[in-house]
């Protein structure tokens, strides 16, 4: 159809990109857990978070997301944001309907207008190569190991983390004479879930890292009824080493400023599982994302009775203390993640 080609409207865009409902999943018939489930229930979603912190300052989030919500079914979106060394914010935001985006036969490659997300080989990649923002951005990386599933409410909620990889690519801006190398650390997963996510989940804090050929996830939810559910795994090379469910995470009392104190981010974060201790400092926030700005009315103050969502990004600065058995805790791995707290709502005076 003709109109399948236009991009979706901004509303729906971000209304995608909130979640306010979700469907049914059903695994991928011979794919992974970070292949495309394609669920035909009516309002189902699914996600793929990828974040990078480079050496060069640069930073870049983006979500590529599939959902039957909004106009029609299996509908796209492609949103992030790259960072400049400089602190300019380039946005980047993409929507496309069921006949307009592309999914490979194994649904490990996802292209949404200018964005591309390619877990279908070895080297797998992420771009965005857009005339029309004067973007070319391409990242490659290799993941070490198979992704860890995770499943803080089993039969709702899952998630698929990858180890950290290192990541290489180039970057060119309208105006630059040639492209600028690229490299870092870039962390994925894959998201999906039965219910909405808002009616699943206050708040849910990540903390990417790696050093050498160590690499570091670890992630905290806190339930709408209150509960908390965590994970901490940290692989060596192409292996887990440690890996625990349900060790309780830390949060100091000091807060990232400015920051927002109806969604309060800890400087500090803490947790112990297994031979693993992991202690984590934040020290930049690097972006603020409130979902709901970009909305327009109506949209917007309908969805504010059921949703605030924001997404925080920080610099964090880890250390990982590994001891096995009997023996006396290994030297200390330290390295450069970030930490990512995604709030649905304003948590509650405390």
């Amino acid at each position: 159809m003709r109109n399948s080609r236009r991009p979706v409207a901004a509303s729906w865009l971000l209304l995608l990109c909130l979640g306010v409902r979700a469907g049914a999943q059903e695994p991928a018939p011979g794919g992974t857990a970070l292949a495309a489930r394609l669920s035909t229930a009516a309002a189902a979603m699914e996600y793929w978070d990828v974040t990078a912190v480079l050496q060069s300052g640069h930073r870049f989030a983006a979500r590529f997301l599939v959902t039957n919500e909004g106009p029609g079914t299996r509908t796209a979106a492609a949103v992030g944001h790259l960072l400049l060394p400089d602190g300019t914010l380039i946005p980047i935001a993409y929507g496309r309907t069921r006949e307009a985006w592309t999914l490979s036969a194994d649904g490990r490659r996802l292209k949404i207008a200018s964005a591309v997300l390619d877990l279908s080989h070895p080297v797998a990649r992420v771009e965005v190569d857009s005339d029309r923002l004067g973007i070319k951005l391409g990242l490659d990386f290799e993941p070490a190991a198979g992704p860890v599933s995770i499943n803080p409410l089993p039969g709702a909620y899952a998630i698929a983390a990858l180890a950290p990889a290192a990541a290489r690519g180039t970057l060119w801006l309208r105006g630059m004479p040639a492209p600028v190398p690229l490299e870092g650390t870039l962390a994925l997963s894959h998201t999906w879930m039965e219910r909405s996510e808002v009616d699943l989940v206050q708040r849910r804090a990540e903390l990417f890292g790696r050093s050498g050929d160590v690499g570091l996830y670890m992630a905290d939810l806190t339930l709408t009824d209150g509960r908390r559910r965590s994970t901490l795994v940290v692989w060596r090379s192409a292996s887990v080493q440690q890996r625990s469910d349900d060790s309780p995470v830390t949060f100091g009392d000091a807060l990232l400023t400015p920051g927002d104190p109806r969604y309060p981010v800890a400087q500090h974060w803490d947790a112990c599982g297994g031979q693993a201790c992991v202690r984590a400092g934040l020290q930049r926030e690097w972006l603020r994302w409130d979902l709901l700005d970009s909305v327009p009315q109506p949209f917007r103050f309908l969805l504010s009775f059921k949703t605030q969502p924001q997404r925080i990004w920080a610099d964090a600065d880890f250390e990982i203390t590994l001891a096995g058995g009997k023996a006396p805790a290994t030297p200390a791995v330290q390295g450069l993640g970030v930490g990512v707290v995604t709030f649905w709502r304003p948590l509650p005076a405390p």
